[in-house]
């Protein structure tokens, strides 16, 4: 399953490659904002098949991150504001920082995401109750129960007291309820109705 993986990759990195080369041979790359987001994982759970190819053990954090950790890609016309972002940032982050990349306000839109290029803060806040805010990560619980959750220190990459995900696991659980209202009650609708 593991080659069959990289087998794939191979054939996305190739694919996306004459993407590339067709747009750059019809004169539009230079022209053109390009984003490619990966929005799942790779469903492959065998931590020693990971463990094998990367040449060294993984602890619960590492495992997470591969499963959840997914790339976003940004070409911008000559090649403006080249680098990589480090910091955290989710699939809800797309659109104010597509919006910024065209120079559009983001003011007329409803959106829980934030633009990646303006250098704010950000807590990213997975489906599961996982989040992170680049300096912990936390991992519930099969049972969700927030104490027999993981609180992991990304500076040391080990596990930390639970108490330092309190905040951040506060924040994240008000977002899920605050999407899951929205979306349960067509708010964005209604909001549009009222005004």
């Amino acid at each position: 399953m593991f080659g069959n993986y990289l087998q794939s990759v191979h054939y996305v990195d190739s694919a996306l490659g004459g993407l590339v080369e067709d747009l750059k041979n019809r004169g539009l790359w230079d022209n053109t904002i390009f984003m490619f987001y990966g929005d799942h994982d790779n469903s492959i759970k065998e931590q020693a098949q990971y463990e094998k190819f990367l040449g060294r053990s993984l602890n619960q954090l590492d495992m997470e991150q591969i499963m959840n950790e997914v790339p976003l890609l940004v070409h911008l016309p000559d090649g403006a504001e080249a680098g990589t972002i480090d910091e955290p940032a989710g699939q809800l982050d797309i659109t104010p920082s597509a919006l910024h990349l065209l120079g559009l306000s983001d003011q007329s839109y409803y959106h829980m995401g934030n633009d990646v290029y303006d250098g704010s803060s950000r807590t990213v806040v997975l489906r599961n109750g996982a989040f992170t805010d680049g300096s912990v990560f936390y991992i519930p619980s099969d049972d969700y129960i927030y104490e027999h959750g993981s609180c992991y220190d990304l500076s040391t990459r080990g596990e930390t007291d639970i108490t330092a995900c309190r905040a951040g696991h506060d924040e994240a659980s008000k977002r899920l309820r605050v999407s899951d209202t929205v979306i349960t009650y067509d708010l964005i609708a209604r909001l549009r109705e009222e005004l």
